[in-house]
């Protein structure tokens, strides 16, 4: 569970964005992305050694939360990647 499950960062859903999660194994480290900044981050305690066990799987959801304006979610694609990458603060 993460302390703080809000960001501060506006998101234009006029646009298209793009979104992004980082975990780190060492450091047990969850990352958000949005268009390439990070959002938000949670570690110990809130990420468990247990997370180091885990398998992870994708969800995407179009849930407003209750936002009464109108959009829908279009989905264009996914990417994983696995294995030591050049940068933890720079996903690609």
């Amino acid at each position: 569970q993460n302390p703080k499950p809000t960001s501060t960062v506006p998101l234009d859903r006029t646009q298209a964005n793009v979104f992004g999660v980082s975990y780190d194994p060492k450091t047990l480290t969850v990352r958000w992305w949005l268009n390439g900044r990070k959002v938000l981050e949670a570690g110990p305690p809130y990420v468990p050694e247990v997370a180091q066990l885990q398998n992870f799987f994708l969800i995407v959801s179009a849930q407003s939360h209750r936002n009464i304006s109108d959009y829908q979610l279009k989905f264009m694609g996914v990417r994983a990647f696995v294995g030591e990458s050049d940068s933890a603060e720079n996903p690609r």
